[in-house]
């Protein structure tokens, strides 16, 4: 177990917080602080706390989508989530993630993010459209799909 201390900019102006994190990591990095292959615990409330505080990317984001759809797949009983929308920048880069669970919910939440290579990104729409298998990720009553300022709840298998 390696435990971290870093500080991170707080709510006010010139404030600091200081943020403890446990993990266990096989690699790390000085200067930056990159870790490979981490695993966080959160067996114990805890420390899903100590994650939690920990600085957000800045360059992925959740997205807004227009539609959602679940197909069949080619082989019975499996299906394909399509999520279709317009990203706000040209070279962003779109994926469905699905969230994790101990137990298995009502509806499975699968995130709809963006993310800007490098953190810039090239002002102009463009249509995107993401797929993802259902494989292993349905809940008792379908799935959630959750984007930027709205979810939409679509059951599987589709009625």
């Amino acid at each position: 177990m390696t435990h971290f201390q870093f500080f991170r900019k707080g709510s006010q102006p010139n404030c600091r917080e200081k943020v403890d994190v446990k993990m266990r990591t096989s690699s790390l990095e000085r200067g930056d602080i990159k870790m490979t292959q981490s695993q966080i615990r959160v067996s114990e409330p805890e420390r899903l706390q100590d994650f939690e505080v920990l600085p957000q990317p800045s360059s992925c984001r959740l997205i807004d989508f227009d539609k959602a759809e679940v197909f069949p797949g080619i082989v019975n009983g499996t299906y394909i989530l399509v999520v279709k929308g317009t990203k706000p920048y040209l070279n962003m880069q779109v994926n469905l993630f699905p969230l994790v669970y101990v137990r298995q919910p009502k509806y499975w939440g699968i995130e709809v993010t963006g993310c800007l290579p490098g953190g810039i990104g090239l002002p102009a729409t463009e249509p995107y459209t993401a797929i993802l298998p259902l494989s292993g990720i349905i809940g008792t009553k379908g799935i959630e799909v959750i984007g930027a300022t709205r979810t939409e709840k679509i059951p599987v298998p589709p009625k």
